[in-house]
């Protein structure tokens, strides 16, 4: 009897107590570090691999050097199998200070919720005037991701 109750116990161990998204998603930076005046392209890709059209919350929050802003969000229907990617280019306006731009994305259906991350460096270069705020990165990056849809 005790090995019966110990193969229950395993077995619900194995068993999800919670069900997961239908959805992949990925996001990127392309450099990953860059100088302020530098170009950059950021890309973000989701997919519903499920079996059902789904209702897709997507929202991006961004975050530099603790400071968040966001989330931006954008929410449509995505049938069964399909995905899309989205790629925008832009500067880093010379006036931003060395630092981190965080990205992170959440993908929600009614399975649950994906999320990943991204992460922009800022470097320290010759010639890059002294700057003080983040504010003009962060202000382009949001307008891009209006541009795209998000709210």
């Amino acid at each position: 009897m005790k090995l019966f109750g110990l193969a229950l116990a395993v077995a619900a161990l194995l068993v999800p107590t919670q069900a997961s998204a239908m959805l992949e998603v990925d996001i990127g930076f392309e450099p990953d570090e860059v100088c302020p005046g530098d170009e950059v392209r950021f890309f973000f890709a989701l997919e519903n691999v499920g079996e059902q059209e789904e209702m897709v919350e997507l929202c991006m929050t961004l975050s530099w050097e603790g400071n968040e802003f966001g989330p931006i969000c954008a929410e449509f229907p995505l049938a069964a199998g399909e995905g899309f990617m989205e790629e925008f280019e832009m500067m880093v306006p010379p006036p931003v200070p060395p630092g981190t731009l965080t990205v992170l994305v959440t993908a929600t259906d009614s399975d649950g919720t994906v999320e990943d991350t991204a992460e922009l460096t800022i470097l320290e270069c010759r010639g890059a005037a002294m700057a003080m705020s983040a504010k003009p990165l962060i202000q382009k990056f949001k307008n891009e991701l209006r541009q795209h849809g998000f709210e």
